[in-house]
């Protein structure tokens, strides 16, 4: 969320130190949004077929940090554009495949909470971070300062995924396999209960003969 509002309240003063107007950075939203898209279809096609699911978001959140220092010191449009884009794409896989893990950590029927905890804070971020950027603005004249703090706090929150290993996705109930052995296991049954009926009835026989 943070990341995702940083944007706008710089625009102006990396346009001044880029040497170009305001207008002519504006394409920088369209490029974030772009590859915040192509980050999400990404995202949502590795973390179905990859067993190490913290190591997605863990990458994703070093480039992100990654793009965000970048914002700080470059001045060439191009690379502005590159970095930027890169964090839109890193937003974008950060948010498709959290979600996506939420939903198989705790379970489609129980997850809401967790989800609503986790967009709660996503908008903190994002209602927080244009107010401290205009605070750090206006006590320092620049605005790297409070990209540096952003970076490390990404950098931060990397490192409990160094120690914990993500959800994998979990197996489907009722498959074809796990339905046949059930229909063999109950014919089985079946078929035990008739031997059992029939030597009972024979054991009856002898006696009576």
């Amino acid at each position: 969320g943070a990341c995702l509002a940083s944007l706008g309240p710089v625009l102006l003063a990396l346009a001044a130190k880029a040497g170009v107007g305001g207008d002519a950075l504006g394409f920088l939203f369209v490029s974030r949004s772009a590859l915040y898209l192509v980050g999400s279809i990404g995202a949502g096609w590795l973390v179905d077929r990859t067993r190490r699911t913290h190591v997605l978001l863990l990458g994703a959140m070093l480039l992100c940090a990654c793009g965000t220092l970048g914002v700080a010191f470059l001045t060439s449009v191009p690379l502005l554009a590159i970095a930027i884009s890169t964090q839109g794409a890193c937003m974008g896989a950060l948010d498709s495949g959290g979600n996506v893990m939420l939903i198989w950590l705790h379970g489609a029927g129980t997850v809401e909470p967790y989800m609503q905890a986790m967009h709660f804070f996503f908008g903190v971020g994002a209602f927080s971070a244009p107010l401290l950027l205009e605070l750090v603005i206006a006590t320092s004249d620049s605005f790297e300062p409070a990209y540096v703090v952003l970076c490390a706090l990404l950098i931060a929150s990397v490192a409990p995924l160094c120690f914990l290993r993500g959800p994998t996705k979990p197996t489907e109930e009722g498959t074809g396999d796990s339905a046949a052995e059930a229909d063999k296991a109950a014919e089985g049954g079946g078929s035990d209960e008739a031997g059992r009926q029939s030597a009972a009835a024979r054991q009856r026989w002898r006696q009576a003969s």
